[in-house]
Order: structure tokens, then sequence, then C-alpha cells
């Protein structure tokens, strides 16, 4: 009894993640198609807060104030960087909000999930049950792609693949309030993208911006042994 009552709490978990996951991405699409796309961002990139907050709630995490320091410097880069307007004001900012809601309780689960589960494990579970719901979503408008796009494609999977691999390794190693703000750090690499692949000079926003999430990222990691004091 006691062996399936934990792998009934083992797949719970795993559908939680599921659930989370995907309905934190739909809404993440919906948002970006109801509102300018800075404005989403900067609205959905709010999950890191959640994330901490839950970790609170459900993972007893205790937190000390410099993380929140940290988080909401992160937060305040991301707004910098994405110059929101008034169109955060409109009703696709709700829909923004529960992506970000959504996202922050998937990061709360992987972390849960991480602490029993192998990597591979989580990962290969999530992927499929991804791949079969996006899939029959896309039967009506699936087109077959050309032979000159499949390199791109098999690119963008592996890398998907190696981040998320990567992301669920630090959830089993660090606390869910720890590694949850590091999310904004990917907005700088982004923009470092851009400059290398596509020739984007970074404005004088996004270097403000990223230099507060740099100093976000510095604020939580000399955080964390206070924490764990």
């Amino acid at each position: 009894m006691v062996v399936l009552s934990s792998e009934h709490k083992c797949r719970s978990k795993h559908g939680l993640r599921i659930v989370f996951g995907a309905a934190g991405v739909t809404a993440s699409f919906a948002a970006v198609g109801m509102m300018p796309l800075a404005d989403a961002i900067a609205i959905a990139w709010t999950s890191p807060i959640f994330a901490m907050i839950f970790a609170i709630l459900f993972l007893r995490e205790s937190i000390v104030p410099l993380r929140w320091v940290g988080a909401a410097l992160g937060l305040v880069g991301v707004v910098v960087m994405n110059q929101p307007g008034a169109g955060v004001l409109q009703a696709g900012a709700l829909v923004a909000l529960l992506s970000a809601v959504l996202v922050g309780a998937e990061v709360v689960t992987i972390r849960l999930l991480a602490q029993s589960d192998d990597p591979l494990t989580i990962l290969a579970i999530n992927n499929l049950a991804g791949a079969v719901i996006s899939g029959c979503a896309a039967i009506p408008v699936f087109q077959v792609p050309d032979i000159a796009q499949l390199p791109y494609l098999v690119g963008v999977g592996s890398i998907m693949v190696c981040g998320q691999l990567l992301f669920i390794r630090a959830a089993a190693m660090g606390e869910a309030s720890f590694i949850a703000p590091f999310y904004y750090s990917t907005l700088i690499y982004a923009a470092l993208f851009g400059l290398l692949f596509f020739g984007e000079i970074p404005g004088l926003n996004l270097l403000a911006g990223g230099a507060l999430i740099v100093a976000s990222g510095l604020v939580i990691a000399f955080a964390r042994p206070r924490a764990a004091a």
C-alpha cells in the first residue's frame, strides 16, 4: 500500500508539472496575441516572484530578504529592457499574469520531482506528454517542414532538451527560491545572440536592464549562504 501510494503521488506530481507547463505556455502565447510583446513579457516574467511565493507555501523554504531584493532587481531589469507601455492595463494583462502564476507553479513542481526522480525520467515524461498535447493541437494547421528547415528544428530541439536537463539538475541541487530568479538572465543571452547572429545592436535600455539582471543574480548568489545558515 505504501509503494502504491508513493507511485500515485509521483504520477500526480508529473501530471501537475505537465498541466502547469502546457497551460503556462498556452497562456503566454495567448497574451502575446492580445497585447504588445514588451507588455506581455514584462508581466509574464514575474513568474520567479510567484515561484518564490509558492516555495514558501508548499516547500516550506525560508527566504532571506536579500533574495526578494534580488528578484525585484531582476523584474525591474525586465521592465527596463522591454519598456512596457499603457498596454499593461488591458485585458490581456490578466492572461499574461495567469501565465506567470502557472510557470511559477511549474518551477516548484519540478523542484519536488527533482528531489526523488531521475532528471532523465522527468525530462522524458514531460516531453513525451508535451509532444502528444502539442501534436494534437497542431493537426489542423500542420505543414511538413522543408529539408532545409530540419537542421534548425533538430538544433532547437537539442538545445531545449539540454537546457531543460540542466534546469532539472539545478532544481535537484538548490532551492526553488534560489534558481527561479535566474530565469531573468535569459533576456541577456537573447540580446547577446541577437547581436552575434542578427546584428541587432542593443540600445541603452537593454544595457541598463541587463546590468540590473546581472546585479540581481549577484545579490541572489550572495544571499544563498545566509539562507542555508
